[in-house]
């Protein structure tokens, strides 16, 4: 099997479903509001015009940007995300679709947006993934893509600690990445008033660390065990970091401490960014 086609058999099979009411932390309701201000801004861009939503997860961005677009299409590789985006969000301008990953159901030239929000990094292989964007891409329409930040995740060389991401990117790399199919991008970095920025930086450093530590162990365990049965464990034991995590649900009034308005984008300092953002033309 490809690898890229196994790799979205995985997303599918192990689709991580975003929260949209109870947030068992501090930290998972802020990852929200970061997900949520990039759908905002996308909404943004879609003034009148026919969007697709690439990685649509349950939809609940997806209505975001119904609310300015004449029509929208979310799309995901896993049926369950998808049962249940149908369930909370359609309307008469929103449909949404399971799709292979591989080729987007839609004709050529046919969406003036197209939003993929934190799904490149998920990618075996992103050449073709941008390809089909490109193909669905009408004339004039914009691409708008995020992803984490590498350099305040990572050391150099490091593999991504988050089980289901393939490749994190730096600024530079990803710039590099979009050139390579987009004759305009333009970049941008997210940061956040405090105290939600020295929170995401804090846990990304202990993210980190805890995969520096575990490397060594890694290197010496994949001399006895083959790597599939490696990536079995890596599976079970994000799973079961996941579950230890989860606290009591944060109350109303912690929540209305925070909201969108505390992210913020800039084109200057990506290096110390919490997340990237591209805009991109033909």
């Amino acid at each position: 099997m490809p690898a890229n086609k196994a790799q979205i058999g995985f997303q599918a099979r192990h689709h991580v479903m975003m929260p949209s009411g109870e947030f068992g932390s501090l930290g998972e309701y802020c990852l929200a509001l970061i997900h949520r201000r990039d759908y905002e801004d996308a909404a943004g861009l879609a003034e009148g015009g026919k969007v697709l939503d690439l990685g649509c997860n349950i939809g609940y961005g997806t209505s975001i940007i119904a609310g300015k677009a004449a029509e929208v299409l979310g799309l995901d590789v896993s049926p369950q995300a998808i049962e249940l985006a149908r369930e909370r969000y359609s309307a008469p301008n929103t449909g949404f679709m399971t799709f292979d990953g591989l080729r987007i159901p839609c004709p050529d030239n046919s969406s003036n947006l197209v939003v993929s929000l934190q799904v490149i990094e998920h990618l075996t292989d992103a050449g073709a993934y941008l390809r089909e964007i490109i193909r669905v891409l009408a004339p004039g329409g914009k691409v708008m893509f995020t992803t984490p930040n590498a350099v305040i995740r990572l050391d150099p060389g490091m593999v991504p600690w988050n089980s289901y991401h393939v490749r994190e990117y730096t600024p530079e790399q990803l710039r590099a990445e979009l050139e390579r199919y987009f004759g305009r991008v333009e970049l941008y970095g997210m940061f956040a008033n405090e105290p939600l920025y020295s929170m995401e930086i804090e846990r990304s450093a202990s993210s980190r660390e805890i995969a520096r530590r575990r490397s060594w162990l890694f290197l010496k365990t994949r001399e006895i065990l083959p790597l599939p049965v490696l990536g079995l464990i890596r599976t079970v034991r994000a799973a079961l970091a996941g579950q230890r995590e989860r606290k009591e649900p944060i109350s109303r009034q912690e929540m209305s401490r925070f909201s969108t308005a505390d992210y913020y984008y800039r084109d200057s300092e990506l290096e110390a960014s919490i997340n990237l953002k591209a805009i991109c033309s033909l």
